[in-house]
């Protein structure tokens, strides 16, 4: 009689690829922003390129800066209470923030190129990612 007093399905570590699928979900939307269409929609004052609009009771600015390529959106349902983000193109990076009543509840900063979170809790926020290149698409009339 042979009895099993002990299995061990981890003894050998076989990696598996997460990011695959991980990545595949950023391929559902743009994530190339053409500067051209930014400097035709967007307003240039000081060497900084902005749009603002209001949109659902929401106040929405828009900022390129042109030295730093940086991207900024923010969504302010009034002063206490807007969620940002700030994207560094050539980076590859978006650093997000949502304040409610004064207190930051979420914030983060990722690399979707490499899909790696930089500060922060990433797990569920691939939906913040995704909002942000949805609705800059929005602005610059891309869809």
């Amino acid at each position: 009689i042979v009895k099993k007093d002990f299995a061990n399905n981890k003894l050998f570590n076989f990696k598996e690829d997460n990011n695959g699928a991980a990545k595949a979900h950023l391929l559902e939307y743009d994530t190339n922003i053409d500067i051209n269409l930014i400097k035709e929609k967007f307003e240039l004052k000081d060497n900084v390129y902005s749009y603002n609009q209001t949109d659902d009771k929401k106040k929405i600015y828009t900022y390129y800066i042109t030295e730093t390529n940086l991207l900024s959106l923010k969504e302010e349902t009034d002063k206490n209470n807007y969620e940002e983000w700030n994207y560094y193109m050539s980076e590859k990076s978006i650093i997000y923030k949502y304040v409610k009543n004064q207190k930051t509840i979420n914030s983060f900063s990722f690399n979707y190129e490499k899909y790696n979170c930089l500060n922060g809790t990433c797990t569920f926020d691939e939906e913040k990612i995704k909002y942000f290149f949805v609705k800059l698409s929005d602005i610059l009339g891309k869809n």
